[in-house]
């Protein structure tokens, strides 16, 4: 049954705690606890984020780690560097037992310090940094050693700063014999000082409490005044004194010259009738022509004076010498005070009109020639209304740009072509032999007069002669240099025309200097600036040397949706690097902007 079962175990159980153990059977030990020898300290177990290595001399060659030492202990190696050794020299290299926790690792390049005293007792002698937090750790402590040598060190030398110096013995004394430097005893005795037999004089000075660190003032003051019979035993005594007055008198000097009348009668002599008669001197007609001749004496002196004579002659008739300018001016005052108004008409000076180019259209832009302020440059274009040019089906009108000079109102000096109207235009302010312009379809058009030049030249010759020669023959014709495609340009008209200066602005928006005035900025009804390069570039796609705007800026209304239809640009500062610019729309709003 179950009582006689239990009952034999509880035997087997007490025959077994009876038995005695073997002699040789040892004790139980741990395997992990290994014992440890009487007197030795326990040595410190590797840290988390850590790994102990030990790297031969090849290991610090090749990772550059020879300099690494007591004053450098410790330096950053990169991971390439450790994963390339450990892929090439495989279980031969020192940094393969550290293999996972190194490409592991959460930061790049790897800190790596040395450790000459063996800390953990594993034979390394090199920590290497497998977090980004233990390589913080290893340079606060870096830090923390170097600010404790350095307390150290000042420590030292305030420590021998405040050494006192050892006393040095005292030497037997010598009484040496009294030696004279010839002076007498009567000279000594004179320069004696010796002291007075009658009592020193003692002066106290004193002032009020509240006066204390206050400047003092010193002045004159009777004595009687200050006298005071607790502090004084003798009564001041006042002397009867003449006091001399200066007295200030008036005295002037008047100074009248002697005056004299005298008269001089001058009578003239007798009048005698005279005559001059003055010779011109002729040249020979061989010294004539060397002075004619380009490069000689008169050729060159009316060359010089050339512009500034015509300008005076151009003044001289716009300006009228012998008009009273205050009398006008009273006369103005008397008419705006009938009428009412204030206003005053622009007078008309000086008109110019081609029949062939410019009959029957209106200007669109005027722009003044830089290099010559007696020229001016006016585009015209066809009044056409909406309805008019349906009708025409959009066929293109040629347009052009006529330059003209004061000294000529009649004939232009030249004419720039272009394939339509010419809406803006603008010259080179740098070189006025390049003129940028804008047409009525959106294109850009860029002229070149260099390549005319000597026409230009030999028509204002034919023309300064009285005469054109050949009727048929007129003004020279500038056709366009380069021409940019419609899908790159503006689908408006354009409207304005700006050169930015000696700068350059890249697709990103970025302006850089330059020496010379190379890049434009034109703007459209469509809401967009474009910035051309006046030379051809090379597209890297295909190769081909073209002309494309090299960056370009959409305008808006800011929180007004729509886009801004600029009619006028001005830039403020480019020169300076700054990419803002101000637009005027045509509802004559007025918007800062930026390119970049």
């Amino acid at each position: 049954g179950e009582p006689e079962a239990v009952a034999a175990e509880v035997t087997a159980a007490a025959e077994a705690e009876a038995k005695p153990a073997p002699i040789d059977a040892e004790p139980d030990v741990p395997e992990e606890s290994a014992p440890v020898e009487a007197g030795e300290p326990e040595l410190p177990q590797v840290p988390a984020g850590v790994a102990s290595l030990f790297l031969t001399d090849k290991t610090r060659e090749i990772a550059g780690l020879e300099d690494v030492g007591p004053d450098l202990p410790m330096k950053a190696v990169s991971k390439e560097l450790i994963t390339g050794d450990i892929q090439f020299r495989g279980a031969l290299s020192c940094f393969e037992p550290a293999r996972e926790a190194i490409e592991a690792a959460d930061y790049d390049p790897i800190v790596l310090r040395y450790n000459p005293d063996d800390t953990y007792g594993d034979g390394a002698n090199f920590e290497v940094a497998c977090t980004k937090e233990t390589a913080d750790r290893f340079e606060f402590e870096a830090q923390e050693a170097l600010a404790r040598e350095a307390a150290a060190a000042e420590a030292a030398a305030e420590a021998e700063r405040n050494k006192k110096p050892p006393r040095a013995r005292a030497g037997p004394q010598t009484i040496r014999p009294w030696v004279t430097d010839g002076t007498t005893e009567a000279e000594i005795d004179a320069m004696t000082i010796k002291p007075d037999s009658e009592p020193p004089v003692v002066i106290t000075f004193s002032r009020l409490r509240s006066e204390f660190g206050r400047a003092i003032n010193f002045g004159d003051a009777d004595a009687l005044d200050l006298f005071d019979s607790s502090r004084c035993e003798v009564r001041p005594k006042k002397e009867q004194l003449e006091f001399v007055t200066l007295t200030h008198l008036d005295t002037g000097v008047q100074a009248v010259p002697t005056v004299s009348e005298i008269e001089v009668q001058a009578t003239p002599g007798p009048p005698k009738p005279m005559t001059t008669q003055t010779e011109p001197r002729l040249m020979d007609p061989e010294e004539a022509r060397a002075h004619t001749r380009n490069g000689g004496e008169l050729a060159t002196f009316l060359k010089r004076i050339q512009n500034d004579l015509e300008g005076m002659l151009l003044e001289n008739s716009v300006f009228n010498l012998y008009e009273d300018d205050l009398e006008l001016l009273a006369q103005y005052d008397d008419d705006d005070a009938d009428e009412g108004t204030g206003t005053e008409e622009i007078k008309q000076t000086m008109s110019f009109s081609s029949l062939t180019h410019s009959k029957g259209r209106k200007a669109s832009c005027v722009d003044w020639k830089p290099s010559d302020k007696l020229a001016l440059a006016v585009s015209c274009v066809e009044p056409h209304s909406f309805e008019e040019r349906v009708e025409a089906g959009g066929q293109a009108r040629p347009g052009s740009v006529l330059v003209w000079h004061f000294t000529d109102p009649i004939n232009p000096q030249y004419v720039l072509e272009a394939p339509v109207d010419v809406h803006s235009f603008a010259f080179n302010p740098e070189n006025s032999s390049v003129i940028a312009g804008g047409l009525a379809d959106g294109r850009i058009v860029i002229w070149d007069t260099s390549e005319i030049r000597d026409e230009i030249m030999a028509y204002q010759l034919r023309r300064s002669k009285g005469g054109e020669g050949n009727s048929s023959i007129g003004p020279p014709v500038c056709r366009p240099k380069q021409l940019s495609e419609a899908a790159m340009s503006h689908v408006l008209p354009v409207t304005d025309i700006k050169w930015l200066g000696p700068v350059a602005v890249n697709r990103k928006g970025e302006v850089t200097k330059t020496e010379a005035w190379n890049f434009f900025a034109t703007t459209s009804a469509d809401g967009r600036v474009l910035f051309w390069p006046t030379e051809l570039t090379k597209n890297p796609k295909t190769k081909v040397m073209e002309w494309t705007p090299s960056h370009e800026c959409k305008m808006t209304r800011g929180e007004v949706a729509g886009i801004l239809q600029a009619v006028s640009l001005d830039f403020i500062d480019l020169a300076g690097g700054k990419s803002t610019f101000w637009a005027t729309g045509m509802a004559g709003e007025g918007a800062q902007c930026d390119f970049k």
